[in-house]
């Protein structure tokens, strides 16, 4: 314990134990760090006629002595030590003078929320300087309370809310390639057996698997219905209603309707050879919920969206025979997807005051499709097929993850998406067995690469088809 007078002229005293001090002379001193009690009679510190250049201090709430006080002319800058939301520095002022700069010390722990009666007895205006800051890039503020204390409000990180929409975006990117894995496969939906009534319906399952970083699934059930007015002719309707989905981590999607589409085929001879055409298109709408990661000083901010889409596709292709038992199916198109998440603003809570707004997302891509496949017929009634090919975007464009915010620091916000695939490969692989003229058994995987690098899909087809 130190009782009396200290005179440090351009020095710095360090105080981490209990220290009277009495500071009453024309000197002056550098820096006063204090990190555990200074106790006075009058006060804890008293400058009359010196200068103090930089106080640091911890004491105050979790201190047995409460906070510092001080008298006289205030020091040049007060950086309050904040430890923890139960430990950090009270300043308590009777009869000053001059104005002191407010801070953070440089070591400190702050965390979201209000730190109570930092200052006393220190006026706005006349004693007080910067009243709001950033400290390792989280906004904070000085408030007066009903006390006349201030208060120090800390606010959201800026930097790791930032960090946590970062961290969403290469989710977000797998909520794209899950949607556009159906697409793909649904644009080349068929119902291919008809009977007198030239009526077919097909049904079945779909699973498909995202390989990416997150990765994701989902499971959903279909029917086709395809009507044939010409031996060479069918068009017909589809729905795939999602059974289950298993969305990357704080990524929920519900699908409330299917997604549907229409298709119609044509060939230029009644048995399937030489040159035909197939044209499809598909729609769905789906909600999607989006939670953001809790960092240091972030809201878990939780949101709903409308995640829609739809793709068109136009394929010819050539089925030449080479025997009996073997035909090669050379096919080039055009195939255009749209995915958007609609704009939307995360929901206000007790747990979250902050909320981000973030803009429309859309991602369009033109695409050439191309490749080759073969019909190999291994027995009386069972049939495999197999294909590999292209996808070279013509035309690709994703808009980035962006938006605003009331977060000081973060008032606007643009995060770009994973990097693009132009050229993708595909392949596929199937096996259809004939239980008669008018029913099919069908299984079907097609593999593509997606347009956001280090993902491909997986997409497996199992269906019951039946002609009448």
């Amino acid at each position: 314990m130190n009782s009396g007078t200290i005179s440090a002229s351009g020095a710095d005293l360090s105080s981490n134990g209990a220290i009277y001090v009495s500071s009453q002379n024309g000197g002056s001193i550098g820096t006063i760090t204090n990190t555990g009690s200074l106790v006075g009679t009058t006060a804890d510190i008293s400058n009359v006629a010196g200068s103090v250049g930089t106080l640091n201090n911890s004491q105050g709430v979790g201190n047995p002595n409460g906070a510092l006080t001080y008298t006289g002319i205030l020091p040049s800058a007060y950086n309050i030590i904040v430890n923890s939301p139960t430990n950090y520095g009270q300043l308590s002022g009777s009869g000053v003078s001059g104005v002191t700069t407010f801070g953070v010390y440089l070591g400190s722990s702050l965390t979201k929320g209000t730190y109570a009666s930092v200052l006393t007895g220190l006026a706005s205006g006349t004693n007080v300087n910067a009243t709001t800051g950033m400290f390792n890039g989280t906004a904070w503020n000085l408030v007066l309370n009903a006390s006349n204390s201030w208060d120090l409000v800390v606010q959201n990180s800026a930097t790791n809310t930032l960090q946590s929409v970062q961290i969403n975006a290469s989710s977000l990117a797998t909520m794209y390639n899950q949607q556009a894995a159906p697409y793909q496969a649904a644009l080349t939906y068929d119902c291919p057996v008809y009977d007198e009534n030239n009526f077919c319906v097909t049904a079945g399952g779909r699973y498909t698997y995202v390989d990416a970083s997150p990765s994701a699934n989902a499971q959903a059930g279909l029917v086709v219905v395809g009507y044939r007015p010409l031996k060479n002719l069918r068009f017909g309707a589809f729905a795939d209603q999602s059974i289950n989905s298993n969305s990357p981590p704080r990524f929920s999607q519900s699908n409330p309707s299917p997604m549907w589409g229409l298709f119609a085929k044509w060939n230029l001879n009644e048995d399937g050879t030489g040159l035909g055409v197939q044209a499809s298109v598909v729609t769905s709408s789906s909600k999607l919920t989006v939670t953001r990661p809790q960092l240091d000083n972030t809201e878990a901010g939780l949101g709903n969206t409308q995640f829609d889409g739809q793709g068109y596709q136009l394929t010819t292709n050539f089925l030449q025979p080479l025997s009996d038992s073997f035909a090669l199916v050379p096919y080039f198109g055009l195939r255009y997807t749209h995915i958007q998440a609609d704009a939307y603003t995360e929901n206000t809570s007790t747990a979250v005051t902050s909320p981000l707004s973030y803009d429309d997302m859309a991602q369009n891509n033109l695409s050439a499709i191309g490749g080759v496949g073969i019909y190999s017929h291994l027995a009386e009634k069972l049939t495999a097929t197999a294909s590999v090919g292209f996808q070279q975007s013509l035309h690709h464009s994703m808009a980035n993850y962006q938006g605003t915010s009331a977060i000081t620091g973060l008032e606007h916000f643009s995060v770009q998406m994973p990097s693009a695939n132009h050229s993708m490969a595909t392949a596929t692989a199937g096996l259809f067995y004939d239980i008669s003229k008018q029913q099919r058994l069908g299984i079907n995987v097609l593999w593509q690469q997606q347009a956001f690098s280090d993902a491909n899909t997986t997409t497996a087809l199992a269906n019951y088809s039946i002609g009448f």
